[in-house]
């Protein structure tokens, strides 16, 4: 009797399961129109939320971002990217960018973003990738679509996409700045008529080397990189390799 008083144990709700689909669709050539981005009357507040960067957009930011390949970074095809440090991710990425710092989180959210894992040996093994997710193609993430409980997914490694074959017929883009022939780089004058004298964006002038034929990420200071990338022009072609900070800028910032 005392039995028909318990209360009845609820079963747990079956994990649902299913083989992860290596099917892969080359999205490198597809143009996203204004329909597909977040361009939306004001008011609507589901739609306006798209104004926001979602999840890929910020990963694909990070991803491409030169100061983080010690942490995170593309593989050289750029169709897939690889966790390099991943106690770094947690502690200096996440806070920053996710406003948490478990790894967890992370995680969770690429899983659900519909990000899919390579497990095959090989160059590409444990690198993630998604079809809407390239090198050099920001604006695909916007087709990028959260997943609804999609459950526990179960490897096909005999399925998975041979990304440097791929390449090999449709490379990308790099994710840096191409390089800039030298006939066309001009004086940053224009840029920071404002600075002053002291500027922490500073670089040294010297006739000891020179830029040469391109510039690139490798050769000015992340700050500097980033005004290049900001306005679309480069540094003097006489700018030398040695860089220093303090007022090291203002002779061309006057």
């Amino acid at each position: 009797m005392d039995n028909e008083y318990e209360p009845r144990q609820r079963k747990k709700p079956k994990v649902k399961e299913s083989i992860i689909d290596h099917t892969y669709r080359d999205y490198s050539q597809v143009e996203v129109s204004s329909d597909d981005e977040a361009s939306t009357a004001p008011g609507d507040d589901k739609k306006q939320s798209r104004l926001q960067p979602n999840f890929p957009a910020k990963l694909h930011a990070i991803v491409s971002n030169p100061n983080y390949q010690h942490i995170i970074c593309w593989q050289p095809h750029g169709r897939s990217w690889k966790i390099v440090d991943k106690h770094l991710l947690s502690t200096v990425i996440c806070p920053k960018h996710f406003a948490h710092a478990k790894f967890e989180s992370f995680n969770r959210s690429v899983n659900g973003w519909g990000f899919k894992r390579l497990l095959k040996r090989g160059p590409d093994h444990k690198t993630y990738y998604h079809e809407c997710f390239l090198r050099g193609r920001p604006k695909l993430t916007t087709l990028m679509v959260r997943l609804v409980n999609p459950g526990k997914r179960i490897p096909d490694k005999d399925r998975e996409p041979d990304f440097y074959d791929i390449s090999s017929k449709a490379p990308l883009p790099d994710s840096f700045v191409p390089p800039i022939p030298a006939a066309k780089i001009v004086n940053t004058q224009v840029l920071s008529r404002s600075k002053k004298r002291g500027s922490p964006l500073a670089f040294e002038r010297s006739t000891s080397s020179s830029v040469g034929d391109h510039l690139d990420h490798q050769t000015i200071p992340p700050e500097a990189f980033r005004l290049y990338q900001q306005f679309g022009q480069a540094l003097p072609s006489t700018t030398v390799d040695h860089w220093q900070g303090d007022g090291a800028m203002a002779p061309f910032l006057d």
